[in-house]
Formats: C-alpha cells, sequence, structure tokens
C-alpha cells in the first residue's frame, strides 16, 4: 500500500484571490496538490493538500453568483483547453464564489483523494488493472 503524505493550512477567510493563487502555487511547486477545503468557521478556512510527486499549478477566479449553467460551463471549458481543472468551489459572500482550478501530472479534479488513473497503452493489446498498473496479461479470459 503506497503512503500518501498530507499537508494541512488553515486561515482567516479574506485572502485576495491573487495572493491565494500565489499561496497555493508555492504549495504546488513543492509537490502540493489540493485534496479539500473546509470551513471551520463563519471566517477560517483549513485546506488538505496532498503530496502528488510532481509541480502542481493553480489559478483561482472569482466570480457573482447567478450566472445562466451555459456562461459558466463556457468558462469552465475555456479554462480547460488550457488543461485546468476544477478543484474546489468556495463561497465568499452570499453572492459571490471561488473557483480553484489545478493543471499537472496526476491531477484529477474534483478534491479527489487519488492521482488519477492514466490511459492504458493504446497498441492493439486488451489490457487490464492489475496492482494500481496497466497489465497485458490477464487471467480469467476475455473481458
Amino acid at each position: 500500500m503506497a503512503v500518501v503524505d498530507y499537508h494541512v493550512i488553515e486561515g482567516t477567510t479574506g485572502m485576495s484571490a491573487a495572493d491565494l493563487e500565489a499561496l497555493y502555487n508555492n504549495l504546488g511547486a513543492q509537490g502540493w496538490k489540493l485534496n479539500t477545503v473546509i470551513e471551520l468557521h463563519q471566517n477560517r478556512r483549513r485546506a488538505i493538500f496532498q503530496q502528488a510527486g510532481a509541480v502542481v499549478e493553480y489559478h483561482v477566479v472569482d466570480y457573482i453568483t447567478g450566472a445562466d449553467t451555459a456562461s459558466v460551463e463556457q468558462t469552465l471549458d475555456n479554462l480547460g483547453i488550457d488543461g485546468w481543472v476544477l478543484a474546489q468551489i468556495l463561497a465568499l459572500k452570499q453572492e459571490q464564489r471561488r473557483a480553484i482550478m489545478m493543471r499537472g501530472p496526476g491531477v484529477d479534479g474534483g478534491g479527489g483523494t487519488g492521482g488519477g488513473i492514466p490511459e492504458a497503452p493504446s497498441d492493439g493489446t486488451t489490457y487490464g488493472r492489475n496492482t494500481a498498473a496497466w497489465n497485458s496479461q490477464i487471467d480469467g479470459g476475455s473481458f
């Protein structure tokens, strides 16, 4: 079983998007991937990171709530084109939200707990997962 290393930071709310992005990018340069953000009190949050073993980049965007779903989807799609994955959305005020985006090797988004599953090789061979790796020697016949 793989060992997972965690890093926890805690602080008050009210930091600007640019300052939070700089803080997270500093942690990301050390290989820390955001796992989740927890609301502790009205003005305090705790962010839990896990070691990704590679550089993770962060992008923080504040936006007003009430936008139609098509425009929200378009905004996220445009960021997705550049490889950004939505990691977390936080409530800032009643009418304002903050989206934390990340990208890099092993980023799976959604506050996930794993490093993602890479695609199987594309070489005409049938593969299955075994002990966290792709294996072409599959017991039990075809599937």
